[in-house]
């Protein structure tokens, strides 16, 4: 838990609702405190697969941290899925839910908790309430977390024989399912490539390398979710695009009578804020990189037409 963590309240939400929100917020981060104590070396799965810069930066900054009450609503939904599915998963004498395993590696101790875990066939799940683009992309991210918790569990004498994600798409669209042949499923079992052991353990050295180094890297285009600039072919008076370019040379080749040609900004979404929307990353207005970056709406320049 971020104990220091101050909560707006934008929506004016009834007092119930704010801290039942607040509380739900509160129980996902319950490894925070450990891991942010001075001299301690402990990280979570969650922490050590994230960005090392923004943990630095929300660690020095922790006192200043701000976040509205609104933006806890994927905790609350994620808690409530997770409180449903372990209650379910106790009737069952060979499944192990919610269990917390850690071990101690080169000087840190590594924490994760498993959704689920079969003794009967040895299978690790997690349960994940996302998107519909979210299965489609992928997250490369929730093949790294599977795969650390796997190499934990091993590493305290268990074995696992596969990985899965039970994906539970929240924004489904039964519309969307009825026009499209490759439109998902609303609950998707997602099998996890397994990693060896060799091949997890070298992850974690890199990854508790970036996270003990004095002056870490910032976020990479990857890890601050880069959406690159593109161009947006458009029929004259039609809201959607023709045909999107990633290029404006090509958008302009393909332009022809009654068409036009629609710049469409990149942007840092991570990193982003808005007074409606929040942030995803509750460090962002105290990061260098950030404020000197040209994406950010801050630094965009207005240009003035002569008359």
């Amino acid at each position: 838990m971020v104990a220091d963590m101050k909560f707006t309240n934008r929506a004016n939400l009834p007092p119930h609702l704010f801290t039942v929100l607040v509380k739900a917020w509160e129980k996902a981060q319950e490894n925070y405190a450990a891991s942010r104590q001075t001299g301690t070396k402990v990280i979570s799965v969650t922490e050590l697969i994230g960005p090392s810069y923004k943990r630095r930066l929300e660690r020095e900054h922790h006192a200043d941290l701000t976040m509205d009450v609104l933006d806890t609503v994927p905790a609350l939904r994620g808690s409530s899925l997770h409180h449903i599915l372990e209650l379910s998963g106790r009737d069952a004498p060979e499944h192990i839910p919610e269990e917390r395993l850690e071990t101690n590696y080169d000087g840190w101790t590594i924490t994760g908790k498993s959704d689920l875990y079969t003794t009967k066939d040895g299978r690790l799940i997690d349960f994940k309430d996302s998107t519909v683009w979210a299965y489609i992309k992928g997250k490369r991210e929730w093949d790294a977390q599977l795969n650390v918790l796997r190499w934990i569990r091993v590493r305290n004498g268990g074995h696992v024989s596969s990985l899965e994600i039970d994906l539970f798409c929240g924004d489904w669209r039964r519309g969307e399912a009825m026009h499209s042949d490759d439109y998902p499923e609303r609950v998707v079992v997602m099998p996890i490539t397994m990693w060896s052991m060799d091949e997890a353990q070298g992850y974690v050295s890199e990854r508790l390398r970036l996270h003990a180094a004095d002056n870490p890297a910032p976020c990479s285009d990857e890890e601050r979710w880069t959406k690159e600039t593109t161009y947006a072919l458009k029929k004259n008076g039609a809201k959607r695009a023709t045909k999107v370019y990633q290029t404006e040379a090509e958008a302009l080749a393909a332009t022809g009578p009654g068409f036009h040609v629609e710049t469409r900004p990149g942007e840092r979404t991570r990193c982003m804020s808005h007074p409606k929307t929040g942030s995803y990353c509750l460090a962002s207005k105290f990061c260098p990189t950030w404020k000197m970056d040209t994406a950010n709406p801050a630094n965009a320049v207005t240009e003035e037409i002569a008359v």
